[in-house]
């Protein structure tokens, strides 16, 4: 099961940008959940 943030379904944002030399990486790291402590 993943949590996708609201912005990930809409289009991406062209207008007003500039081409520019490189290239450009997206990266979307899944959460970290710990595991609850034991309360005995």
């Amino acid at each position: 099961m993943a949590v996708v943030p609201a912005w990930d379904h809409e289009a991406p944002a062209t207008r007003f940008r500039r081409a520019f030399p490189g290239t450009q990486i997206s990266i979307v790291l899944p959460e970290l959940r710990l595991p609850r402590p034991r309360l005995f």
